[in-house]
């Protein structure tokens, strides 16, 4: 039996299955039920996978978004009941939300994750040079504050008593 022949044969067989069904699940949705399942599972994709999107899976994610919020939604819109109106509604608040995490994620890591990085490395330096000898010092002025407001209570107990 020639098994590199196997082998490669069910390579091609799976990348045809792939296709296929990448192919299929691009279809217009034909009736309203269909239409909210493969809207669900579209979000439902989208929040499993979207912290590893890059630029081009946004992009192709959010040509499908625009096509179950408008295109598609306006095919079965007669047919929805509120609660499926709702459920739309919900699905288009959570994609939103999954793509607004990815670029607060992407502000993160672009603008402000190096400044966070800085300042942890200066406070650790200022931890493991510096902040014995300003506790020390903070103690001492304590003490004297301290000192000071007895010399104080002590006067004023004093002036009282006279």
């Amino acid at each position: 039996m020639n098994y590199r022949r196997i082998n490669k044969s069910a390579v091609v067989l799976i990348g045809l299955m792939t296709v296929l069904i990448s192919f299929t699940s691009c279809f217009v949705p034909t009736s309203k039920e269909a239409y909210l399942d493969q809207f669900s599972r579209f979000v439902d994709n989208v929040r499993e996978d979207h912290r590893s999107y890059n630029k081009s899976d946004w992009k192709y994610a959010d040509e499908r978004f625009k096509k179950f919020r408008t295109e598609w939604h306006d095919l079965f819109k007669d047919d929805l009941t509120l609660k499926e109106e709702l459920k739309v509604a919900a699905l288009i608040v959570q994609y939103n939300s999954y793509k607004g995490v990815n670029k607060l994620e992407k502000l993160y890591n672009d603008e402000v994750k190096d400044d966070v990085d800085e300042l942890k490395e200066k406070i650790q330096y200022y931890i493991d040079n510096d902040m014995d000898e300003d506790l020390e010092k903070l103690k001492e002025g304590a003490k004297e504050i301290g000192d000071s407001a007895i010399n104080v209570v002590e006067e004023i107990i004093e002036k009282i008593s006279d």
